[in-house]
Formats: C-alpha cells, structure tokens, sequence
C-alpha cells in the first residue's frame, strides 16, 4: 500500500522545509524504489543466490 501524497507531505512537515507536490511525489517514488531494491536483495540473500544480486549491492561482498 503506497502512502498519499498528503501522508508524505505531513511526514516532510516534521523537518520544517516545504515542497511542492511534484517534489513530494518525486521524494516518495525515490524512497518506494530503494525499498524495492533492498527487498529484492534480502530475498535473493535468503535463497542463497547471492550470484544474481544486483551490481549496486556487489560492493557489500567484497
């Protein structure tokens, strides 16, 4: 379930800066796609095929 634009934006308030809804929106696609990548290396970590990780991630194992 993918938070609102309003939802983020209450979230960014706490930091005391304002953005406009195409930079909400851009903040909270850029978060959703990390967490995507970090989901996809944890499963791949988990059934041991650590071969297929992505390159961003090859810096982790040596």
């Amino acid at each position: 379930m993918m938070l609102t634009l309003n939802q983020c934006k209450d979230i960014l308030k706490e930091t005391g800066k304002k953005y406009s809804d195409e930079q909400v929106q851009a903040i909270r696609d850029f978060f959703y796609k990390m967490a995507s990548i970090n989901v996809q290396y944890i499963k791949e970590k988990l059934s041991g095929n650590e071969q297929k990780s992505h390159i961003v991630h090859t810096g982790v194992n040596g």
